[in-house]
């Protein structure tokens, strides 16, 4: 059968520029208190293991951390190109900083395909200004660059689907799904989500296509085709899905050797539950107007009218003419430029909707990675925060729909007429019918008013409809403030290793030595060596790109005596309380018993995540 004529939308300039709106504002969001004087933990260790030479980095993956490889790679380059012009901190955030504001244009990207251009807008906008997206944008870390590449696998999964023929964008969406399991193997748990999406929109369309064949006229064919057009984008996307998990298994099986970096989490419960729900959708009144926006875009009338020059389909929706679905020749259909809307008219019309794109994308990974972890504790929130892309579509679409919600202003009623009866039309100069203000083919806008208004009155009504597409999310973004400020803390993160670096640096004498409890807290020292220059590491016998570890390798117990030797003053580095499995190891107990043996406490310096102890020597 040949392959039907495809008639390309025509968008105009404005529909091309919506995403740089939530783009631009995720920009300025990120970019809002980036510089918050302090790397947390795993901040430093993207920058010392993404600064070490490639050959330390390529031999520290083999050991350790190879999930994060990739973004490592890509940090790389960075860091060696602005050297010491920018501060570390900001340098590692940039990335984020740049992936979340595509995030946000892709997020309305979608939107306005499967919904309309203000749905898409707002959308965008919830996804780039949310706080916990924020907070990840703001951090030197894959999760903002892995939510952004699944914001781009999921857009190119809802072109797919309107023709799943075109293998191109097939193509195109196993490269996104490659690229974001790469950044970070929880990634692949978004197939989960364009699994359901793929298979609902499957059955949404198996009576439509059906039907569409048996009227172009094919023999016999109804019940065969049904079969073979339900099946074919499933069987499409579950090809390009396969691709981009074999590209990632090397990786994955480099990783699962590595599972032991993880050993410390904990099964997830009702806590955590909640924890997320607050962290995605807020608390108090913020959660409360999320709930309502949500539902809001999950009503079914959600979506906006579709526009003149639209035909209907065989279930009835509107769908603009010039839309062809399956293969059937051109002919059948005529293939006029696509109306203003045409968009998400082509999705809704395929069966691509909202509530299948967003629904099992914000629900499925969450509730998938919590109950795995019941088994296996992997559960951390940042693996699942694409999940917010449906989350903002939903809330997009909800607020779309509350500003068309609000009735326009109501005209004067005319002495002797009914409020039922429309007005009668008048003739323009150029010779066209007219109506009188507030009529549209729907009736009459508004209810109807008797008598006099006031000037408040008349401007209320006129104003409202014009400003409430624009009060609607600034009131959300008020109602967030103090997420927003608090995620711009440094308390927002758990540890704060410059506070070390400022207790060690001004404190430190010729002849100092540390000494770290456990050996990973050495970190603090590779992401601030000036802070500790001129005080012996004690117990290294070989630094982190040498060795390639996170933190070095440690001197045997039993040299450690020796390792430290007179040194008079000992500064010590750990957790303010530290769990006896992690100071467990022959290493750390052999530290302990050294400092009880030799040494006394002079003083303690507690700071966010850490203690820092200043021993000195007892007198012999």
């Amino acid at each position: 059968m040949r392959h039907h004529a495809r008639a390309r939308p025509r968008r105009s300039a404005r529909d091309a520029a919506l995403p740089a709106v939530p783009a631009l504002a995720a920009l300025l969001a990120c970019l809002w208190g980036i510089r918050r004087g302090s790397m947390w933990q795993d901040e430093a260790t993207t920058y010392v293991v993404a600064g070490r030479p490639l050959s330390g980095l390529w031999r520290t993956l083999g050991n350790v951390d190879a999930v994060h490889g990739c973004y490592y790679l890509l940090v790389h380059p960075l860091l060696g190109l602005v050297g010491d012009a920018v501060p570390a901190e900001v340098a590692i955030r940039i990335p984020s900083v740049v992936a979340t504001a595509l995030a946000a244009a892709g997020v309305a990207a979608i939107g306005r395909r499967l919904v309309s251009g203000p749905a898409g807008l707002y959308a965008g906008l919830v996804y780039g200004t949310a706080p916990v997206v924020v907070a990840y944008g703001q951090e030197g870390r894959s999760y903002a660059l892995v939510g952004a590449a699944v914001v781009e696998a999921t857009r190119l999964l809802t072109r797919a689907l309107e023709d799943p023929a075109r293998t191109r964008r097939w193509i195109w969406y196993a490269v996104a799904v490659a690229a974001a399991c790469l950044l970070n193997l929880f990634a692949a748990l978004a197939l989960t989500a364009h699994a359901s999406t793929v298979l609902i929109v499957a059955r949404r369309r198996t009576a439509r296509d059906a039907g569409t064949v048996a009227e172009a006229g094919v023999p016999g064919a109804p019940q065969r085709w049904s079969v073979l057009l339900r099946w074919s984008a499933p069987r499409r996307w579950a090809g390009a899905s396969t691709c981009a998990l074999l590209a990632v298994l090397p990786l994955a099986w480099i990783a699962f050797g590595q599972r032991d970096q993880v050993s410390w989490l904990e099964r997830p419960g009702w806590p955590e539950v909640r924890g997320l729900v607050a962290r995605f959708a807020g608390s108090g009144l913020s959660l409360t107007a999320t709930v309502v926006l949500v539902l809001l875009g999950l009503i079914p009338g959600a979506a906006p009218r579709t526009t003149p020059g639209a035909t209907s389909d065989r279930r009835g929706s509107r769908v603009p003419t010039g839309l062809i679905t399956t293969s059937i020749p051109a002919r059948r259909l005529a293939a006029t430029p696509m109306p203003d809307g045409g968009l998400a008219a082509i999705s809704r019309a395929n069966g691509v909707g909202l509530v299948a794109v967003a629904v099992p994308l914000a629900v499925l990974p969450p509730a998938l990675l919590i109950a795995v972890s019941q088994v296996h504790p992997f559960y951390q929130e940042r693996y699942v925060l694409f999940s917010m892309v449906g989350l903002a579509l939903l809330t997009g679409a909800g607020l779309a729909r509350a500003v068309r919600l609000v009735p326009g202003p109501a005209p004067e009623r005319s002495p002797g007429r009914s409020p039922s009866e429309p007005p009668t039309p008048t003739q323009t100069p150029s010779g066209s019918p007219s109506r009188s203000p507030g009529w549209s083919p729907g009736g009459w806008r508004g209810g109807w008013r008797s008598g006099p208004r006031t000037a408040g009155a008349v401007a209320l009504p006129v104003l409202l409809p014009v400003l409430l597409p624009v009060l609607l999310p600034v009131l959300l973004l008020v109602a967030s403030l103090p997420d927003q400020a608090a995620v711009r803390r440094i308390d927002s993160r758990p540890d704060d290793p410059a506070a070390v670096a400022r207790v060690v640096g001004p404190g430190r004498r010729p002849g100092d030595a540390v000494l770290f409890l456990p050996s990973i807290r050495r970190l603090v020292a590779e992401a601030y060596p000036a802070s500790f220059h001129g005080v012996r590491d004690a117990a290294l016998r070989a630094g982190g790109a040498e060795s390639g570890t996170l933190a070095g390798r440690e001197l045997p117990a039993d040299d450690l005596v020796a390792a430290l030797g007179a040194a008079p003053r000992v500064w010590v580095v750990s957790r303010p309380h530290p769990a006896p499995a992690d100071l467990a190891s022959a290493r750390d107990t052999a530290k302990r018993d050294l400092l009880r043996k030799d040494y006394r406490k002079e003083r303690a310096f507690r700071v966010l995540g850490y203690t820092v102890w200043l021993y000195t020597r007892i007198s012999p």
